[in-house]
């Protein structure tokens, strides 16, 4: 039977273990209304509070394991929520959610991967972050897909910048959500490194489940191979451990990554001896406009010589293109493809300034012997169309570097 308001009126006169109790066998029976109800009781005992609403200065020990069970309910209950009721839980529960989590078991952490993982993005609490990969690895159904979101979430926040559309996510909502505690948590250089575990574990477990999302966290955070988040990266460690277990799954997200932003990775990460095949290999395929962006605005990594000379190997395809992509010069045999290396003309009227500044000199990278993609790409870059910079690109030099 349901529990009337008058029973729910009563629950606040308990003492605070009978309160919790209560609470824990009403819930699964309870309406929308009757939750909200407890989830205010629930924010009042994580306070600490008496059940005259006085806070004592001196809580007994009682009263301390009662806040902490109310705080693990928050959390195993958060995605009933609505959001005016999370914000005041946020608060509620600041600093104290793994203490919360302490109170509860194995089992209700698992069985509510899905509020866990709502909450760690609602509260941006690194305490929350192994919890996470408990629920990744050893969850089922939708907490193990809500969990894999949240690391993605959390990693896209506190990694350098990432372009949105470059996660190929259509709905970034989620990403660009702030927190809802409008007090950010202390940081330090332990919690950049518990992130990087976490992830380096799920890429670990990739395998058992499965969750993009992960090796897309992964991407996000392995920013280069020069500029590791922390000493001992464990995830940069993955990635030049060819003989771990987790290298099969981030090569596989370098290589076959259809997202704009594992061509951008391969880019950086292509003198890298143990990805430098799987970097090659996405580098030469671009199928969309940021594909090509990205790496055409870091163009001026083409200046090191070790990365041209691994680019002029990067496979090269020819096929049909569209008419206006051809230069007048180039035979219809070697048009370039649309999905290529290079962008055709089109393309590169619409990409940025500075990624058709770069153009010429990654096209001169491209001096593997004069095949027919490589000279219809030269022919674009030395053409006067929109956008097209200007000079032309002849055995590997231009005026690119004026």
């Amino acid at each position: 039977m349901n529990p009337s308001r008058a029973q729910t009126r009563e629950l606040a006169r308990l003492q605070p273990a009978a309160q919790l109790a209560a609470i824990g066998s009403a819930w699964p029976h309870a309406s929308a209304t009757e939750r909200r109800e407890f989830a205010w009781l629930l924010i009042q005992l994580a306070a600490g509070r008496t059940r005259r609403g006085e806070t004592p200065s001196r809580p007994a020990p009682q009263r301390h394991e009662a806040a902490a069970r109310a705080i693990g309910l928050l959390a195993v209950h958060w995605a009933a929520f609505d959001t005016e009721t999370r914000r005041v839980a946020v608060a509620a529960g600041r600093g104290n959610w793994s203490v919360g989590l302490g109170a509860l078991s194995e089992l209700e952490i698992l069985n509510a991967g899905r509020s866990l993982a709502e909450l760690a993005t609602d509260s941006d609490d690194p305490a929350l972050l192994p919890v996470l990969g408990r629920v990744l690895q050893s969850a089922t159904g939708g907490g193990v897909q809500a969990a894999a979101r949240a690391l993605l979430v959390l990693s896209f926040r506190h990694a350098s910048p990432v372009d949105p559309a470059s996660l190929g996510i259509d709905d970034h909502s989620s990403l660009m959500s702030p927190p809802l505690d409008p007090v950010p948590p202390v940081r330090d250089p332990a919690d950049v490194r518990r992130l990087l575990e976490v992830v380096a574990s799920g890429v670990e477990g990739y395998d058992d489940h499965g969750r993009k999302d992960v090796l897309l966290a992964a991407l996000v955070l392995l920013e280069g191979p020069r500029w590791p988040k922390c000493p001992a990266d464990p995830l940069a460690a993955i990635a030049r451990d060819s003989g771990s277990a987790a290298f099969s799954a981030l090569r596989t997200a370098f290589r076959k990554g259809r997202v704009p932003l594992a061509r951008h990775r391969a880019w950086l990460w292509l003198r890298e001896e143990s990805l430098a095949a799987a970097c090659l290999d996405r580098l030469g395929r671009a199928s969309t406009a940021e594909d090509h962006r990205l790496v055409l605005e870091l163009g001026h990594l083409c200046l090191a010589p070790a990365r041209s000379q691994a680019l002029a190997i990067v496979p090269l395809t020819t096929g049909p293109a569209a008419a206006n992509t051809r230069p007048p010069d180039v035979p219809a045999a070697q048009r370039l493809h649309p999905g290529g290396v290079v962008p055709d003309r089109a393309v590169l009227a619409g990409l940025s300034a500075p990624a058709r500044r770069w153009f010429p000199a990654f096209v001169a990278a491209l001096r593997a012997a004069d095949g027919p993609t490589t000279l219809a790409a030269r022919a674009i870059a030395g053409g006067s169309g929109p956008g097209c910079p200007a000079g032309r690109v002849q055995d590997g030099a231009s005026d690119w570097r004026a």
